[in-house]
């Protein structure tokens, strides 16, 4: 069975995004550049990519999927992996180990998301 540690998420290669899972405010608040060919999701993950092109590929063995964003360019990428999926009432048990969440977002509006579920 396929999980999210199969999934990759591209092209953010080089792109500047915010980690929102560090501890600090100020470490949460500062820029990190992707040095990633391909943004997994095997930890706890909550970046949000700023610039992000408008056409990025989920892929995974077998599949992909293509996320296309018009007149939005940043980008969430959320999974919460069991450290944190297992503390969120509404998830299922193991339910973070099937989905991937992209997102575009501006302005704390969230424009277009879509989940990959059940992978395999």
């Amino acid at each position: 069975m396929l999980s999210t540690n199969d999934v990759a998420i591209a092209p953010l290669q080089g792109k500047y995004y915010v980690d929102k899972t560090e501890a600090s405010l100020e470490a949460r608040s500062k820029l990190k550049e992707e040095k990633r060919e391909a943004v997994d999701v095997r930890v706890f993950t909550d970046s949000v990519y700023e610039d992000a092109p408008s056409k990025i590929d989920v892929t995974w063995p077998g599949g992909g999927s293509e996320v296309k964003m018009h007149e939005f360019n940043t980008l969430t990428v959320w999974n919460p992996q069991a450290e944190v999926g297992s503390k969120l009432g509404d998830m299922e048990v193991g339910g973070w180990e099937r989905f991937v969440i992209t997102a575009t977002v501006a302005w704390h509006y969230v424009h277009a998301t879509q989940a990959l579920a059940d992978l395999d």
